[in-house]
């Protein structure tokens, strides 16, 4: 594990070297550490030990940004609401289309998971509205926690959505301290109105 300042300061030949070598050693290991190089340069890498990833200092070199090789993901089908799964043409969903109807899917977080790319609830609304109301909750926590560790909720949003067409309703903001391991429920609940929808299940990217 090395770090530089990557600065080669004035000496003699022997010290220069030295110098010189230090540098590179810090450049070919990816200035790995526990903490952050002191010193920082735009897009320089810094292989972090704490966290177990490599991250990038960004073009402006104002922070650090975790560097994948590639965004990974997962779907979980609906599996449970008021009313029982059953087909819409070729898809398996649970409708709901009466006010307070839920539907929801549960899944684990896997475990190389460090952050959220995208998190979705993914709907076929039966009507067309600039402002569906529909409420989404989750409750999450590792073994070993109560259920219900974590509780989070939107029932503010509303949404633009088109009918029949397939729509996906951003669940981020509510799984704001996810971590690997975690066992995850999410529901979604059809608010005041006539926003009936369809739930296919949840679509989760992640880094």
């Amino acid at each position: 594990m090395s770090q530089t300042d990557m600065d080669v300061a004035n000496g003699s030949g022997s010290t220069v070297r030295i110098d010189i070598n230090a540098h590179l050693v810090a450049l070919v290991g990816s200035n790995t550490g526990a903490t952050a190089p002191s010193t920082t340069f735009a897009n320089m890498w810094w292989y972090d030990t704490t966290a177990g990833v490599l991250k990038k200092r960004n073009n402006a070199n104002t922070a650090w940004v975790i560097f994948s090789a590639g965004t990974k993901e997962f779907f979980a089908p609906v599996n449970a609401g008021t009313n029982q799964p059953t087909f819409d043409g070729d898809h398996v969903r649970v409708l709901c289309d009466l006010v307070n109807n839920t539907a929801g899917a549960e899944f684990v977080v896997p475990p190389d998971f460090t952050a959220i790319t995208e998190a979705v609830i993914v709907v076929i609304p039966l009507t067309t509205d600039v402002a569906a109301n529909w409420n989404i909750d989750s409750d999450y926590g590792a073994a070993g926690q109560t259920k219900n560790t974590h509780s989070e909720n939107d029932a503010a949003s509303t949404y633009n959505v088109t009918a029949d067409q397939i729509f996906e309703v951003d669940i981020s903001g509510i799984l704001t301290s996810l971590a690997a391991g975690d066992y995850v429920g999410i529901k979604i609940t059809l608010g005041a109105g006539t926003d009936d929808f369809e739930m296919l299940g949840i679509r989760f990217k992640y880094s």
